[in-house]
């Protein structure tokens, strides 16, 4: 291939892959439809390498003037949306999500973006629904490319043809079984960082090194460009948040997107006319300022919707990011990218670097203050601390449990001890069990890791969660320390119908009786509705009666069923089991959010300091040294209980 003529179904395909990023992101169709990110690496890399092949060989290319071109080209309406996205975050975002943004437009302009949300969050988690510039990861991997890339294609100049190519392949197969074997082992760096991305944008690269298509029968282009077409179509409409990504996964769309750019290059294919199509062009030409604009929108939209961002404000994302994108397009990228005004070199970087500052600064005022809360009113800036007040959040790994380095809480001298295992909503209760083993002059040890529920041999290949190993090395403490009793609690509906759950529960409860030790089992919170911000944002700015906000017990029991039903399997003389549900409820018998101007909850399932606090006089009783020594111990030998015999705490 050598020809770099215009071909307007390259923009046909650029709308389609913004289209599927935003029907994506909207909840308007297309589960998979986030590889439409992947798509534009292709093309990205398709058409980087091709200008910058093509200067090279008429000895006129000049690094300052392509990376002046790069910034002509992406950071004015970058820009742009960020500070108008800072601006509207201080209208109507709480102040740990606007501190949070502050931090993520520090990171935007500076290029680090990938890198700053690697670290918070992961793509797919519920949290990321309600980070305004979480899209910018994917702008920020490229940017790094464009900074990498053409010095690499400089330094393999001087090699023929056939032998750069060679090196590009050789590198973008290093990349790509990095990215294998990082989404089996390094999850988010394999998602938000580049080299596990490298070979997507190598891979459009790779193309100029093919024959010209036209070397190829007419009827073979014309079958792989529908090739690539329907392979994403089935991957746009099979693919889910489920599913495990980049790595293999990312192959089809890339090697979809791959031979339709191959194969249109063929003037008479089918796939070429069809993403030619007039209206097509046009939004791909609009393409980068509807990426641009549209996930803000969508997150602000959904933090003032909440649960109500169904069919009719999705519909209102998207029209919205047409009016925006349009607006950036006209107004902003064009001028700015081919106004002769900004081709001097010194004009566009002073500019940008003027921006640049006026951003970072931005944000920087935003972190320093903590997200500005002087914003809202008192009673507001009250029930807002008890939401964002910092939950207890100490993940003890894996060496900490196996070398017996377990974290303390409660009385050190305490002649009885207790160990706490399980997840974040284990953690959650940290604090207040502090205080009541300081009280009951007990010695508490605590094995927590998020996202892990405390069960031997169950399944753990959720993203981010603790190492296979984990749990029985927790056991393996348990069978070698002295622990007068064991709690257990944890997220229990999420997983309570995996087919490895009761299972593993009984495996894990009767490992605990043949210790010796008491087993407590406290049964899981209320699961609200609504997302992080969203869970008192929402109502908040309707107008809503906070007091009145919370799922009914009704609801709260038919989501807990399954859980609930395994849990009750084990209750008995030697378990106890306890339900901190009534601690939780008003009198009409609803799981309340906020009680007298305080939220009980920090997001939709991990109670916050002070509902963790309602809890108290459960957990009191739970532990009281003088009610453990009335209680029988465990004999040697396992002992099953019937659901009759349970000491259930309903």
């Amino acid at each position: 291939m050598s020809s770099l003529a215009y071909r307007a179904d390259i923009d046909g395909l650029r709308a389609i892959a913004v289209t599927l990023v935003i029907l994506f992101h909207a909840d308007l169709g297309f589960t998979g439809g986030f590889v439409g990110v992947d798509l534009f690496f292709v093309l990205s890399g398709y058409l980087i390498t091709g200008i910058v092949l093509r200067d090279l060989d008429a000895g006129s290319f000049r690094l300052s003037e392509f990376w002046t071109r790069r910034v002509r080209r992406l950071a004015p309406a970058a820009l742009v949306m960020t500070l108008v996205t800072l601006a509207v975050g201080a209208l109507v975002l709480f102040p740990e999500d606007f501190e949070e943004l502050g931090k993520s437009a520090i990171a935007h302009p500076l290029m680090v973006a990938n890198f700053f949300f690697w670290q918070k969050t992961g793509y797919f988690e519920g949290p990321a629904d309600l980070k305004p510039l979480l899209h910018t990861w994917s702008l920020a991997v490229e940017e790094q490319f464009y900074l990498i890339y053409p010095l690499l294609l400089m330094l393999l100049a001087r090699f023929p043809r056939g032998k750069l190519f060679s090196i590009l392949t050789g590198l973008a197969a290093v990349s790509f079984a990095g990215s294998v074997w990082s989404v089996a082992h390094w999850p988010g760096a394999a998602f938000f960082l580049l080299p596990s991305r490298m070979w997507e944008l190598l891979l459009g690269g790779l193309l100029w090194g093919l024959p010209a298509p036209t070397s190829w029968p007419a009827r073979a282009m014309q079958w792989l460009g529908i090739v690539g077409a329907s392979t994403l179509a089935v991957v746009a409409w099979g693919y889910t948040s489920a599913t495990p990504f980049p790595g293999l996964a990312a192959l089809p769309p890339c090697l979809a997107t791959a031979a339709i750019l191959y194969a249109n290059a063929h003037p008479n294919v089918i796939s070429r006319t069809a993403l030619a199509w007039e209206p097509l062009v046009t939004i791909g030409r609009m393409s980068y300022s509807l990426y641009l604009w549209h996930w803000p929108i969508c997150v602000f939209l959904r933090y003032r919707f909440g649960d109500d961002f169904t069919t009719g404000p999705r519909l209102l994302a998207v029209a919205l990011s047409l009016v925006m994108a349009w607006l950036s397009w006209r107004y902003v990228e064009t001028p700015f990218r081919q106004g002769a005004y900004w081709a001097s070199q010194r004009r566009a970087w002073s500019s940008f670097a003027i921006a640049t500052t006026v951003i970072v600064a931005c944000g920087w005022f935003v972190r320093v203050y903590e997200g500005l809360p002087g914003r809202f009113p008192p009673g507001v800036r009250k029930l807002i601390a008890t939401l964002e007040a910092p939950r207890y959040k100490k993940t003890v790994t894996l060496t900490e449990v196996t070398t017996n380095r377990l974290p303390q809480f409660g009385d050190p001298t305490g002649d009885v001890t207790c160990l706490l295992w399980g997840d974040s909503h284990a953690m959650a209760l940290v604090p207040v069990l502090d205080e009541v083993c300081n009280e009951l002059k007990i010695r508490g040890f605590h094995a927590t890791y998020s996202g892990t529920l405390p069960l031997v041999d169950f399944d753990t290949t959720r993203l981010g969660i603790a190492p296979e190993e984990y749990d029985e090395a927790v056991l393996n403490q348990i069978l070698k320390g002295d622990f007068d009793l064991v709690l257990l609690t944890g997220y229990w509906s999420r997983d309570s119908d995996h087919p490895d759950f009761r299972p593993s529960l009984r495996e894990t409860v009767a490992a605990l009786l043949e210790t010796g030790v008491r087993v407590v089992i406290l049964r899981d919170v209320p699961i609200q509705e609504g997302g992080t911000g969203s869970l008192i944002a929402a109502p908040l700015q309707r107008g809503t009666n906070l007091e009145d906000l919370g799922v009914t017990l009704a609801e709260h029991r038919e989501r807990q069923r399954s859980a609930d039903e395994a849990l009750m399997e084990h209750a008995g003389e030697f378990v106890t089991l306890a339900d901190p549900t009534p601690f939780l409820l008003d009198d009409a018998g609803r799981c309340r959010i906020v009680m007298n101007g305080e939220c009980l909850y920090s997001d939709r399932h991990h109670l916050s300091i002070v509902g963790a606090y309602r809890l108290k006089s459960l957990l009191a009783e739970l532990l009281d040294p003088l009610r453990l020594d009335q209680q029988p111990k465990p004999p040697a030998a396992p002992v099953t209980q019937s659901p009759e015999q349970a000491d259930i705490r309903d």
